[in-house]
C-alpha cells in the first residue's frame, strides 16, 4: 500500500472503496446494513412502510453514527469543500479525490447554486430521450454542471499552489466514462452509436516540474495511470500491474482496435469507428451551444439580454410553470435556486422555438416537446443563477417567430 511506503494518505473514494474512507467505521458499516436492507435506494432515503422492519432496525443503528456524504447528490459539494480543505503540505503525501461529478443527478449550476430537476427515475437515468429538444435541455444541465466541476477543479489547483505543493506534485484528472445525448439511445451502457460519447475520456497529467502544457498524440487508456506514478515516483509496479507508463513520451502507439470494460462486459471496437463518432458528437456539441453560449437551446443567441417588448416577432405564451412557488420566494444568499424551469405550453405543437424571460429580460431560448408520460406539450430550460433576485421572481415565455427567429 502507498501508505506503508511512507506517504501520507488523503483519500476520498464514496464509490469504488479502493481507499480508505474519510468516514469513521462506525459509520461505514452502518451505512452497509442501510444499502443492504434497502433504507436507502443509492440516492435518496425511502419512505418506509411499518412492516419494513429491517430497514427500520439499520437506521436506527446508523442514527448515532455521521452519515456519509452521498454519492450522487447535492452533498457532493461539500465533500469537495471538505477534501479541499484536508489537502496535505506534506511533500510525502497521496490525495485522491473520485467524485460523481459531472455524473447525474444534474443539480449544480456554474457557480455552485443548487437547484432541483428531478427528471431521473430508475432506467431512465440510463436512457436519453426521443425528443432532440428534450436532449437540448438535459444537454446543457450536462454542460453547466461539467462548468462547476471545472471550478471546483480550479480551487484545488489553487489550494495546492497556496501550500507550496502545486509545482512539484503529480497531478491526474481523469474520468471513467463519458455520458451519451442521442435520442432514444443509451445515456451510459456502451453500444456502437454512442460510443464516441462514452469511450472517450479525459486524461490530463502535469508532471513534477513541469510548468507549459502539450497534447501527446495516440491512444492511453486508464490502466495507464498507475505505471505512470511509479514511474514519477521511482519504484517498479507490483507484480501482475497492466499498463505501461506515459512519462517522458512525446507519441504513444495507436491500436486499429479498442477495448472497453465494465459494466457492460468486455467489447471490442474498430479505432476508427469511435473516433469518426467521437467527431460526431462534437459537431452536435458545437451546434447545440454554438460560441459556448448554454443558455440558447433553440438558438437565437441574439435575443439574450433584450427586453422581450423591444423585439419583434415574440409572441406571449401561455406557460403553467411547475416551479411557481419557488419562483414566488427566492433566497439567492441560501445557495437553493430554481433555476431549472420546467413549463406546460398547451397553446403551442412540440417543436416550437420559444424565449425565456426572467424579470423582464430575456435569458434564455428553448424549444417545446411532447412530454410522453404526462401527455403534455412542455418546455424546460435552466436560468443563469446570477439574474435571480431576493422574493418573487418573474418568468414568461414567448414564442419566437418572424423576424425574432433569423
Amino acid at each position: 500500500m502507498v501508505e506503508k511506503g511512507g506517504y501520507q494518505l488523503h483519500t476520498y473514494e464514496p464509490v469504488t472503496d479502493l481507499c480508505r474512507r474519510s468516514f469513521g467505521m462506525g459509520s461505514r458499516l452502518t451505512e452497509a446494513m442501510r444499502r443492504g436492507t434497502g433504507a436507502v435506494d443509492g440516492f435518496e432515503s425511502v419512505k418506509l412502510a411499518p412492516a419494513d422492519l429491517g430497514p427500520r432496525v439499520a437506521n436506527r443503528l446508523a442514527a448515532p453514527f455521521e452519515e456519509p456524504y452521498g454519492e450522487l447528490d447535492s452533498t457532493r459539494a461539500g465533500a469537495v469543500d471538505d477534501f479541499i480543505a484536508g489537502l496535505p503540505s506534506d511533500e510525502r503525501s497521496f490525495s485522491l479525490l473520485h467524485i460523481a461529478l459531472p455524473h447525474i443527478f444534474w443539480e449544480f449550476m456554474p457557480d455552485g447554486s443548487h437547484y432541483l430537476s428531478n427528471r431521473f427515475t430508475g432506467v431512465d437515468s440510463l436512457t436519453s430521450p426521443e425528443s432532440k429538444d428534450q436532449i437540448d435541455s438535459d444537454f446543457q444541465q450536462y454542460m453547466l454542471q461539467l462548468q462547476f466541476t471545472d471550478h471546483e477543479l480550479g480551487r484545488i489547483v489553487r489550494r495546492m499552489k497556496e501550500q507550496g505543493t502545486w509545482d512539484e506534485s503529480l497531478f491526474v484528472v481523469t474520468a471513467d466514462h463519458g455520458a451519451g445525448f442521442i435520442p432514444g439511445g443509451s445515456r451510459r451502457i456502451l453500444e456502437d452509436a454512442n460510443s464516441g460519447w462514452i469511450l472517450p475520456v479525459p486524461l490530463f497529467i502535469k508532471y513534477p516540474g513541469q510548468e507549459t502544457g502539450e497534447v501527446v498524440p495516440g491512444g492511453a487508456s486508464s490502466i495507464d495511470i498507475a505505471p505512470t506514478i511509479s514511474d514519477v515516483l521511482g519504484v517498479d509496479p507490483p507484480p501482475g500491474s497492466e499498463g505501461t507508463s506515459l512519462a517522458g513520451k512525446s507519441k504513444l502507439p495507436s491500436s486499429a482496435e479498442i477495448t472497453a470494460h465494465g459494466a457492460f462486459g468486455t467489447v471490442q471496437m474498430k479505432r476508427g469507428m469511435v473516433e469518426r463518432l467521437r467527431r460526431k458528437a462534437t459537431r452536435q456539441t458545437n451546434a447545440t451551444f454554438p460560441g459556448g453560449r448554454l443558455f440558447a437551446l433553440a438558438g437565437h443567441a441574439g435575443l439574450l439580454g433584450q427586453a422581450p417588448a423591444n423585439v419583434k416577432g415574440l409572441e406571449p405564451v401561455e406557460a403553467i410553470i411547475d416551479q411557481a412557488a419557488e419562483l414566488s420566494a427566492v433566497d439567492p444568499s441560501s445557495g437553493e435556486i430554481p433555476s431549472y424551469v420546467k413549463a406546460a405550453t398547451p397553446g403551442l405543437p412540440a417543436g416550437t422555438p420559444v424565449a425565456v424571460a426572467l424579470n423582464g429580460r430575456l435569458v434564455a431560448t428553448t424549444a417545446t416537446w411532447d412530454e410522453t408520460a404526462s401527455g403534455r406539450v412542455v418546455t424546460a430550460v435552466n436560468l443563469p443563477s446570477g439574474d435571480f433576485v431576493e422574493g418573487a421572481n418573474m418568468v414568461t415565455f414567448r414564442e419566437i417567430t418572424g423576424s425574432a427567429r433569423q
